[in-house]
């Protein structure tokens, strides 16, 4: 199932994205988008609730946490 598609700005440039639930509703798939260019240092990241809180798993950039927390709220994922 795919709830939306977002931009997020990852190393100063928009990249779409497609999120889609996994397992039964337990994990959001954030998937960029086939480009025809390269996909290079474009991550595909998986996001988990943590302590109530939906977090990306497998991504340390901040600035990429904050931008996903913020898509979130804004589109009422709970």
């Amino acid at each position: 199932m795919l709830p939306y598609s977002t931009i997020l700005h990852i190393k100063n440039a928009p990249v779409r994205y497609e999120v889609s639930w996994q397992q039964e509703n337990k994990l959001l798939l954030y998937k960029p988008e086939s480009t025809t260019g390269s996909n290079s240092g474009i991550p595909m990241f998986y996001v988990t609730k943590q302590k109530g809180e939906w977090l990306p798993v497998n991504i340390k950039d901040k600035t990429i946490i904050e931008q996903v927390v913020k898509d979130l709220h804004a589109h009422h994922i709970k």
